[in-house]
């Protein structure tokens, strides 16, 4: 009988792995988090249906889905999101509160260490809520060419009327 040897299996290319977690949609730490990209699928998920634009639905009087709602403070004196100051930020004090996390237990759709870090660093850099991708597409712009127009720069559509937005883009 041949004594075939057992090859151990071998590990992953290096290479593969890195290629495929490039394409990961994921803000890379050389590039500012993108609300559209990074942090709108994970409240979608996980904080809109209590926090969202159904009234009847929401809770502690939070609205995270619309960036002038979730600068203002609450009836309750809690402001969810201070640009720049995440400390400060209601939202990231819950969602690392241990006690008391947000989204609930109850929810059963807790946060990741890396969403979480995420969203600290979201609020870090300003909390900027992108337009909508369709908002984007209504106005004629392409995203892509946008992105490349200001490559490097931190410039995003929030309050700005599509009219000068057209202006900027010709």
């Amino acid at each position: 009988m041949a004594n075939r040897s057992v090859r151990p299996a071998r590990a992953p290319n290096a290479v593969a792995i890195l290629a495929v977690a490039s394409l990961c949609p994921i803000a890379r730490a050389d590039e500012p988090v993108s609300f559209n990209r990074d942090i709108r699928p994970i409240m979608s998920n996980t904080c809109f249906h209590c926090h969202g634009n159904d009234a009847t639905t929401r809770e502690a009087g939070m609205r995270l889905d619309v960036r002038d709602a979730a600068l203002v403070a609450t009836d309750g004196g809690v402001v969810p999101i201070v640009p720049r100051d995440p400390e400060s930020s209601e939202i990231i004090k819950r969602i690392f509160d241990n006690s008391d996390p947000m989204p609930p237990e109850s929810a059963h759709k807790p946060l990741t260490a890396e969403q979480k870090a995420l969203f600290r660093r979201w609020v870090a850099e300003g909390a900027v809520h992108d337009l909508h991708a369709t908002m984007l597409a209504l106005l004629g712009i392409d995203h892509h060419r946008l992105t490349t127009k200001f490559q490097g720069l931190d410039v995003r559509l929030t309050g700005i009327a599509g009219n000068v937005v057209k202006g900027i883009m010709a």
